[in-house]
C-alpha cells in the first residue's frame, strides 16, 4: 500500500500521462492488439517506474546528503545553464 500523499500524486500524474500514452499506444496499435486496459497497464507501469527511480534518488540522497545535492545541482543547473 502507498502512504496517502503519493495515492493522490499518482491519481494526478495519471491524468497527465493519459493523453501522452494513449497517442503512443494508438501510434504503434496496442489498443488494436490486445485491448483498450492495456493503455490503463502502460499508464500505471509507467507511474510505478517513475516513483521507483525517485525513489532511487531519495535513498541516493539521504545515504549521501552533500554528494548527492551537488550531483543533482549539477544535473539541474547544468542542463539550465545550457
Amino acid at each position: 500500500m502507498r502512504p496517502f500523499h503519493v495515492h493522490d500524486s499518482l491519481h494526478a500524474l495519471a491524468g497527465r500521462f493519459g493523453p501522452i500514452i494513449g497517442k503512443a499506444t494508438a501510434k504503434v496499435g496496442l489498443a488494436q492488439k490486445y485491448d483498450a486496459t492495456i493503455e490503463a497497464y502502460v499508464r500505471w507501469k509507467t507511474l510505478d517506474g517513475l516513483f521507483l527511480m525517485m525513489a532511487k534518488e531519495q535513498a541516493a540522497i539521504r545515504n549521501n546528503p552533500l554528494g548527492q545535492a551537488n550531483r543533482l545541482l549539477r544535473r539541474v543547473f547544468g542542463v539550465v545553464g545550457n
